[in-house]
């Protein structure tokens, strides 16, 4: 099993985000443990309906995770449960039950990785626990406890999760996920996260990690050109290094908002931009609508290429996957890609520069140790 990871990445298991867990280096991939939500079924707008029932909406899944990630990760089913589909719109012989299919997917899973753990939390419903619960104790995982801010301060979720699971402490990773991040909040979030973890480090608890979100649902507020974006979830985390444990791990939701908003592909204007971690900010490269002839259609992603090769914060072609595809767009060696594409980069530049901000961090830890 793999040790307590230094970065918990939240991802929602679609192409480009699966793609860019492929493609990091091997020393990436033995310090992150991703925490992969199963993405909502994709809505028909034409027919207002959703475009497939449960079952063949994870049907394929297994093998996505044969071909892409074998390591040990986190999956959850919270993006299906939140807005359940009505039986009468899915084209299945059985009703829909979130809770049966959570069982057959994570048996079909029980020989791909290492070690798949289901994730629950409190407001989850009594079958989804004994899911957990019986997932838990058959696969020999253990499981991993989401717990909002709410969650978190409230009486006794966690040893009332323990006993609902039968799992003990030693066995459960807990996830506190502040969700949205409000940079006017840090200050205080600073003062009771000290006081969370003091107390949930002593519970011997198998990991404990925090993880939160400042991107925004949109680029709406960027122009054309060169912005940026705090990561303000980065900041809280570097500003309580000396205040909390140092088992206490960092997690993200990558270049993504927290929550999946689906628009009508109808009246959908994309952009073309690339979303570049740095520092302590995302750079955003945006051009202008990828349907307007005039302004060169995905043509633009050359351009745009060249303005984050050409920038002080390039980490170079050799940092990553996603930093050579920028550094071969650039100097048309590769084609412009797709959206698809896009998200690939900027995820995989993103977990490889998280990953090692935090390994020298800890590097530099241990050394004052």
């Amino acid at each position: 099993m793999k040790q307590i990871p230094l970065y918990v990445p939240v991802l929602k298991w679609r192409q480009g985000e699966y793609k860019a867990l492929k493609a990091l280096t091997d020393d990436v991939k033995a310090i992150i443990v991703p925490l992969i939500e199963i993405p909502p079924i994709t809505w028909d707008f034409v027919e207002e309906q959703p475009q497939k029932g449960l079952r063949a909406h994870l049907e394929p899944m297994p093998r996505l995770f044969a071909d892409y990630w074998t390591e040990k990760c986190f999956v959850d089913f919270r993006l299906l449960i939140s807005e359940p589909v009505p039986t009468e719109q899915i084209n299945e012989s059985q009703p829909f039950d979130v809770s049966r299919e959570l069982l057959a997917f994570f048996d079909s899973l029980r020989s791909i990785a290492s070690i798949i753990v289901p994730v629950t939390a409190p407001s989850r419903d009594a079958a989804f626990q004994d899911s957990v619960r019986e997932i838990a104790t058959r696969n020999s995982t253990g499981a991993c406890v989401r717990l909002s801010l709410e969650d978190a301060f409230g009486q006794n979720a966690l040893s009332m999760m323990g006993s609902v699971l039968g799992v003990r402490p030693e066995l459960i990773d807990v996830v506190v996920d502040m969700q949205k991040v409000d940079p006017s909040q840090l200050p205080l979030l600073r003062i009771v996260l000290k006081g969370l973890f003091a107390n949930l480090s002593k519970q011997g608890y198998r990991s404990l990690a925090l993880v939160g979100s400042s991107f925004p649902v949109d680029l709406s507020e960027v122009t054309p050109g060169v912005g940026s974006i705090a990561r303000s979830e980065w900041s809280l985390w570097t500003q309580m290094q000396p205040e909390i444990p140092s088992s206490v791990c960092f997690g993200d939701y990558t270049i993504s908002h927290v929550d999946v908003r689906e628009i009508d592909p109808r009246l959908m204007v994309a952009s073309a931009s690339i979303r570049y971690t740095a520092e302590n900010e995302w750079l955003i490269f945006r051009g202008r609508s990828l349907r307007e002839i005039r302004y060169g259609g995905y043509g633009q992603f050359r351009t745009l290429s060249t303005q984050v090769v050409n920038h002080a914060a390039y980490s170079g072609p050799n940092f990553s996957w996603g930093d050579e595809y920028l550094f071969r767009c650039a100097h048309s060696l590769v084609g412009t890609g797709n959206l698809t594409t896009w998200r690939q980069v900027g995820t995989n530049h993103h977990i490889t520069f998280v990953a090692r901000q935090l390994a020298n961090a800890h590097e530099l830890s241990k050394s004052r140790a």
